[in-house]
């Protein structure tokens, strides 16, 4: 009987454990600045676990990303002190969303990140993007896999010139078919122009009803995307690429309906809404999962726009980068 009565017990013990485990109300995703518990002075730092009792100081100039324990998120940008008692109030009582299966990866990412030295990370990226510049002959790379397949139907474009000593005014982005991009047709669906080196693009028109008809394209055959630099000394920032020259090509499937992954992840998602950049970052998960590396790489990039001063965020988009180097970045500059 002995070792069934140690059998309960350990149960038991294991049972009050989970218990105990679950016993909180948010857990830190990510901070930035002086954050800590009301009485103690020691930074919150990711996958800490707080309970109602405890109270919060979020400081001047600092950021603290929380995840409730349904799976909503909040931030607090604005310095003061924070019961999570009334934290947890005004989440309510919010349905667990798909993507809050991935806090636990997150937060898991974010507390690697969070030890990483800045600039070490920026030196790694710089090696995979150099990587990229030494392999091309174009003029022009973006970070994106050379296949790109979107769920969501904006793009965002990050554009570096090969020539790692030139610096271009911006980029002209083409939509263009199969057959004028092989051919070099000045023809495009549409054209968008990028200041600098950073921006997003809305290619929902892609979605339009009749319009694979009216190309005469299959259902499943890709658009191309044609990105040309704009030099610096050109005044009109819309003129034929032909002119510029040192185009790169980049195939582009946007999902719709009736695809089999579209339907999936639509599913799943349904209307959930994205409100915080820790939102963005649980999103990224979701996407890398499904290897929707282009979204993944937007909901990144998202995630440090709403909350720049946070650097484990750029971090943890470099370590993203680093995972998957050979599928975003060209396979020409992995041989």
């Amino acid at each position: 009987m002995k070792p069934f009565k140690y059998l309960i017990l350990s149960a038991l013990f294991l049972a009050t454990s989970l218990v105990h485990a679950q016993d909180y109300e948010f857990k830190v995703v990510a901070s930035h600045g002086q954050v800590h518990k009301a009485n103690s002075n020691s930074r919150l730092w990711a996958g800490v676990q707080l309970s109602r009792k405890d109270e919060v100081v979020v400081g001047t100039a600092s950021y603290l990303g929380l995840v409730h324990k349904s799976g909503k998120t909040i931030e607090i940008k604005s310095p003061g002190t924070y019961s999570i008692a009334e934290l947890s109030a005004k989440v309510g009582k919010s349905q667990s969303s798909t993507t809050s299966k991935y806090v636990n990866y997150v937060v898991g990412e974010m507390a690697k990140a969070e030890k990483q030295d800045i600039n070490t990370n920026h030196r790694r990226y710089m090696d995979i993007t150099g990587s990229v510049q030494r392999a091309l002959l174009g003029k022009v790379a973006a970070v994106l896999p050379e296949a790109v397949v979107l769920y969501e139907p904006k793009l965002y474009l990050e554009l570096f010139a090969t020539d790692a000593k030139t610096k271009y005014k911006g980029y002209k982005v083409e939509i263009k078919t199969l057959f004028d991009a092989e051919s070099e047709s000045s023809n495009a669906l549409k054209v968008f122009v990028i200041e600098g080196d950073k921006g997003e693009i809305d290619l929902s028109f892609l979605r339009e009803e009749g319009l694979r008809e009216e190309l005469g394209l299959f259902q499943d055959e890709p658009f191309m995307m044609t990105i040309t630099p704009i030099e610096k000394d050109s005044k009109d920032s819309k003129e034929n690429s032909a002119s510029l020259g040192g185009a790169s090509m980049y195939s582009l499937r946007l999902l719709a309906p009736g695809d089999k992954l579209y339907e999936e992840v639509s599913q799943e998602l349904g209307n959930e809404s994205v409100e915080t950049a820790v939102d963005y970052l649980l999103k990224a998960a979701y996407f890398e999962d499904k290897g929707l590396f282009a979204d993944a790489l937007r909901c990144y990039n998202k995630a440090i726009e709403l909350a720049p001063e946070v650097e484990a965020f750029r971090s943890a988009k470099v370590d993203f980068v680093a995972r998957h180097q050979k599928e975003i970045m060209r396979e020409s500059a992995q041989k």
